[in-house]
Order: structure tokens, then sequence, then C-alpha cells
């Protein structure tokens, strides 16, 4: 079942534009599905929860048969397949035939904002991929994000987003995105 579950998570992030990505990054995505997601902040641990749920969708998508009793905890790559879901479910429904092109753009944002979005399998370094998830995870990151899962670059409001739950974080990140596409205007 493992192989098909990460499989399936692949699935989710490599579609729409980024659908080339799964055939030069599989080594990367695998890393990050072997590389178990811990929090500093509270709220960050709802994250963990999120991810996990992927588990349930993927049984119910599939028929397979699946149990979470053995305890297994959240990925990396869980935890950001399902955020990358959450924060396009925001704006739009999973039934919308864009959706999961959508979901794919915004995980690759967070890779790049990692500094990962280079490490394909041609060139890949695991140590590269190890570094980049422990900024993640110890908030080794710049004040801005970068190195982070969201890099603002205007950051008005002056947000430590080593400071700031995930959540909050990728919330600015869209505001920004969206002020600069002109979606919102700059009173929100």
């Amino acid at each position: 079942m493992r192989d098909r579950y990460i499989n399936w998570l692949m699935n989710l992030v490599c579609q729409g534009t980024s659908k080339h990505k799964r055939k030069y990054y599989t080594m990367l995505l695998e890393q990050l599905y072997l590389r178990k997601y811990e929090w500093e902040m509270p709220l960050d641990g709802d994250r963990a929860t999120w991810g996990i749920t992927l588990r349930d969708k993927y049984c119910k998508e599939t028929g397979a048969i699946c149990s979470n009793k053995d305890g297994s905890e959240c990925s990396m790559l869980e935890m950001m397949v399902r955020l990358a879901i959450n924060i396009e479910d925001q704006y739009s429904f999973e039934s919308d035939e864009d959706f999961y092109a959508h979901v794919s753009d915004w995980f690759w944002g967070m890779i790049d904002s990692m500094g990962l979005s280079k490490n394909d399998d041609y060139d890949y370094d695991h140590r590269k991929t190890d570094i980049a998830i422990d900024k993640v995870l110890k908030r080794g990151y710049s004040r801005n994000g970068k190195g982070g899962l969201f890099t603002l670059e205007v950051n008005e409001k002056h947000v430590d987003m080593r400071n700031t739950d995930i959540w909050h974080q990728a919330m600015l990140y869209q505001t920004e995105l969206y002020k600069k596409s002109g979606i919102l205007d700059d009173d929100y």
C-alpha cells in the first residue's frame, strides 16, 4: 500500500502546469514522505492532523483497505500536500476541474520558497533536502519566510514569519500574491 499511497500523493501535486515535475522530482517527494513532520508552535500541530486525513481520503478514493492504527505520524509530504489543498479550498471547490492544478501550484511554491526547486533527480542532493526541511521545522529561515514554506516579498505588515504559525503564514502569502495580481485591493 505504501508505494501506491506515495504515488497517489505525488499525483495530487503533479497536475496542471506542474505535471512534468513528478518525472523529475521523485527523489525529493519520496524524501519529503520519509521525513516526519514535527512542529514547535502549538497551532502547527493541526497541520499534522490535516496531513493524516489524506490517508482516509486515499482509502475512500481508491477503495484500499487502510488503517492508521499503527500510529505512524504525519510526514512532511502529507502536511505540505494537505496544506496546499486547504489553501486552494478557500477559493475553489474540489469538483472544479482546475482544483488540483492550483493545489499543485501552491505545493511547488512551497518547494521554491524552501530553495529546493532546482534539487531534481538529475542533480539530487539528499543533504540539501534535509537541511531545507530542518530549516522549516526548526524555523531557521529568514524573517520574511525565505527558506521556509512561504516567502513574503513585500511583508508590508512587517511580520516575522518565524514567529507565526504555518496557516497564518499561508494566509499572509496568499494575500500578498492576490494583491500583487490585482485580485485584492491594497486596503485589504
